[in-house]
């Protein structure tokens, strides 16, 4: 192969290795900290960049400070209090259950929370099981994924009357930075996966490749 080829090939493999550690596969079940802890020390939320805030529908404001119309999106709360995890069980007279994963859920019954990554990730899978109770909501709602714009870029319906419900993802999603999830229900079992490769990175390789076999049956 042409020296050219091979300088490309490397090129994409440190490119590769310089993005950040997205590839992963991982569950948070807040089960690594203390009953009313905060979500943030959770060890794997930790280890993934992870953070939980209180989220609210608050629109951009001018160069005046007025509010913008039109431009309202998901946004976290200044000052406000820390997401925590909590045994659902012992909690509000215990009427939400036990946790789906044995000890801890995430507290989302006062307010939505944001769920954000410490840089966009291209999703292949995200699922979420709701507390044990039939509490909450009546009507549908919506785990909403959205982009470092704060546009949605997909979405899946959970239904917090159906003790335990689990959603998931329909289809991959990506250059996820953030994710929405609706207020009045304990979350638990988060389940993650992103690809293993960004897809430039895989197109530039299925490139490199193909114009190395062509150069092979020209040389022939």
């Amino acid at each position: 192969m042409n020296k050219r080829y091979v300088h490309a090939a490397a090129l994409a493999l440190a490119v590769s290795a310089a993005l950040p550690a997205s590839a992963s596969s991982f569950v948070l079940n807040f089960d690594g900290i203390a009953d009313g802890a905060n979500a943030n020390s959770d060890p794997v939320t930790l280890a993934h960049g992870i953070t939980f805030s209180e989220a609210q529908l608050i629109p951009d404001a001018d160069e005046f400070g007025d509010a913008i119309p039109g431009s309202d999106k998901w946004q976290s709360v200044p000052g406000a209090s820390a997401i925590v995890a909590r045994d659902p069980n012992t909690f509000a007279g215990g009427f939400y259950g036990a946790a789906p994963s044995g000890l801890n859920a995430l507290d989302v019954r006062d307010a939505p929370v944001l769920l954000t990554f410490a840089a966009p990730l291209d999703l292949t899978q995200f699922s979420v099981t709701l507390d044990r109770s039939s509490f909450g909501n009546l009507f549908p709602v919506e785990v909403l994924f959205l982009g470092t714009d704060k546009h949605v870029l997909g979405s899946f319906i959970t239904d917090q009357s159906v003790p335990g419900f689990t959603g998931m993802l329909p289809a991959p999603v990506f250059g996820v930075k953030e994710v929405l999830l609706s207020t009045t229900a304990y979350y638990d079992d988060i389940s993650v996966s992103a690809i293993p490769l960004p897809a430039p990175i895989i197109m530039l390789g299925a490139g490199i490749m193909a114009l190395g076999a062509g150069r092979r049956r020209v040389a022939g």
